[in-house]
């Protein structure tokens, strides 16, 4: 099929391949990123690292990622999402064949900072699509789609790895990466085989290093950006610390890998149609105080997980986990959107500082984590620490509160 011009791409049938595509894209960076958390144990007994060594490794793809994510934002403009996001996704599967073959925390290190160089490009490269082939109308539902999409790529991972994959690859979490690995690898082939460039589209794909480099001062002069940035940061230390810590913390609990599989992949049974539902249908009115309850739930769910014994306990501790985890980012990301100060016209310079200055606690979390466990000898001190991160972003909603209104 012939690609439809720039201004029909938002009407187009095809669009809805474009979004099928940048969710198998998205699927792809779920399921890689978080594939390592399930098989922390065996991999730490084979390699010899120790726990604060494992999150420094699962940190390290996000210190890549700070300094990829503004050039990736330009190059995107210059090559077309079809090219840039399959280097992205290549780049995700390429990591995973590297975290395999690792054999000490030099090469683990290694390969997961590879998935830094592709990660931006999708992340990125998502609400820069949606914005191209979706209609003001639609692009929400499409932003809450591919949103989800990770959290199924994250499902995966984390319910089949001990429960599936492991049993079928004779106890290999090697054998078991590389599985993940090729369902990436097959992604890229698909996502090239069927992404279409919009006719027209490389006249859009002209701003300037000086005009770009204008508009992040600009936006970065705005209080409710900066606020939102700031956010960002802890939202990433919260949520980056629980995907990949969170099946270890069960574990510490006594659980077998496959219990601690299946209760690490409910808050992302929850966060999926949190992520659809929730950004569609909070008004401005209703945005903070929904971010205050969000904020209020991680801090009752740290503090509950560090004490927890029983199996209602965990229901409660997983349920506002996943609330969190689907609308946090989200909400943030809207209020970006309906800023009068951003708007479209600033949204991708936008999207690129919100990820580049998340990704700074997407570093700091699980490697204050792991370091924290290797310190006191578990996880309560750690979950202390999320919990008043947590309750800091409480008080940041306030704040945010008081300027949304006249910046909005």
């Amino acid at each position: 099929m012939n690609a439809p011009s720039l201004q029909d791409a938002q009407t187009s049938p095809y669009r809805w391949v474009m979004l099928a595509m940048i969710c198998v894209a998205y699927a792809s960076f779920g399921m890689v990123q978080t594939s390592i958390a399930p098989l922390i144990t065996p991999i730490l007994h084979d390699t010899g690292m120790t726990r604060g060594q494992m999150g420094i490794a699962l940190g390290s793809w996000q210190f890549v990622y700070l300094f990829v994510a503004i050039p990736a934002g330009a190059i995107i403009d210059r090559w077309g999402l079809r090219r840039a996001i399959f280097f992205g996704i290549a780049f995700v599967a390429l990591s995973q064949v590297l975290r395999a073959s690792a054999v000490n925390q030099v090469t683990m290190l290694g390969g997961v900072m590879v998935f830094g160089l592709g990660g931006p490009f999708i992340s990125i490269g998502a609400p820069k699509l949606t914005a191209t082939w979706f209609s003001d109308k639609e692009v929400g539902l499409a932003l809450g789609i591919y949103t989800v999409s990770q959290s199924i790529g994250s499902l995966i991972a984390t319910s089949s790895a001990n429960a599936i994959v492991m049993p079928a690859t004779g106890q290999s979490w090697r054998a078991t990466l590389l599985v993940f690995a090729a369902i990436a690898a097959a992604g890229a082939i698909a996502w090239v085989t069927l992404a279409r460039e919009p006719r027209g589209a490389d006249a859009k794909r002209a701003m300037s290093p000086r005009a770009m480099l204008d508009s992040f001062r600009q936006l970065l002069r705005v209080p409710l950006v900066q606020i939102v940035l700031v956010m960002a940061v802890g939202v990433f230390v919260f949520n980056h610390s629980f995907t990949n810590w969170l099946p270890e913390m069960l574990r510490s609990h006594g659980m077998t890998p496959s219990e601690a599989g299946f209760w690490a992949s409910l808050p992302t049974l929850v966060a999926i149609p949190v992520a659809i539902v929730v950004p569609r249908f909070t008004t401005a009115r209703w945005l903070t105080p929904v971010l205050l309850l969000v904020f209020a739930l991680w801090v009752a769910a740290a503090l509950t997980l560090s004490a927890a014994s029983s199996g209602p306990a965990y229901w409660l501790v997983m349920i506002a986990l996943g609330i969190g985890r689907g609308a946090a980012t989200p909400l943030l990301m809207l209020t970006l959107v309906r800023s009068k100060s951003v708007g479209s016209t600033l949204m991708g310079a936008a999207g690129g500082l919100f990820f580049t200055a998340g990704e700074v606690g997407g570093v700091l979390g699980p490697t204050l984590t792991g370091t924290l466990a290797d310190a006191t000898g578990g996880f309560g001190t750690g979950l202390l620490v999320l919990a008043a991160a947590a309750a800091a972003l409480a008080a940041l909603t306030l704040v945010l509160r008081a300027v949304i209104r006249p910046a909005a």
